[in-house]
This record gives C-alpha cells, structure tokens and sequence, in this order.
C-alpha cells in the first residue's frame, strides 16, 4: 500500500535558455527531479552529480546542472546566447 504524502515541500526543476526561465515539473524527490534534469535537457556529461547536487543544494539552497560537453562553466551556460541550465530548488505546497 503507498504511503501518503507527509511532506509540505516539493522540488521544482526550472528550464533556463537565453533569458526566459520556464518550470516544468516538480517531483516529491530530489532523485526523481535530478534525473528530469538530465533528460529534460539532454545533458550527456552533466556539471555535478546527484551526490554533488544534493550537498550543493544543501549549502546553497540552488542547485545548477549544465552540460559540461556544450560549456566549460557556469557563467557560460547562464549567459551565452545558446545557454540552457537546470534549476533545482524546493518550494513549499501550499
């Protein structure tokens, strides 16, 4: 029998290209939404792992995934006219 839902939180993957953010799903795991990401985006070689993007997120409250075969870094991905990252953060349910 599954379990109800007992949390009051859900992650958000946010699609960013060029200038204009777009959410597309959420999932009640962190797991769920980092494999969403990958393949949202068609990450081949992503910028962190899942591990990484949970401690990542866990310092920081964001978490950026980018393909590292298209950029180098970071700044690259978020302001290249052909960038696209992955946004993963947890808002609450309301």
């Amino acid at each position: 029998m599954p379990k109800s839902l007992r949390t009051n939180k859900v992650w958000l993957l946010t699609k960013r290209e060029n200038d204009s953010e777009q959410e597309c799903c959420c999932s009640v795991t962190f797991r769920k939404i980092y494999k969403l990401a990958i393949f949202e985006l068609n990450i081949s070689k992503p910028s962190v792992t899942e591990l990484q993007a949970r401690r990542l997120y866990n310092k920081t409250k964001l978490c950026f995934v980018f393909d590292r075969d298209k950029f180098d870094s970071l700044e690259e991905a978020l302001w290249s006219p052909v960038g696209q990252i992955a946004i993963i953060k947890k808002i609450p349910i309301k």
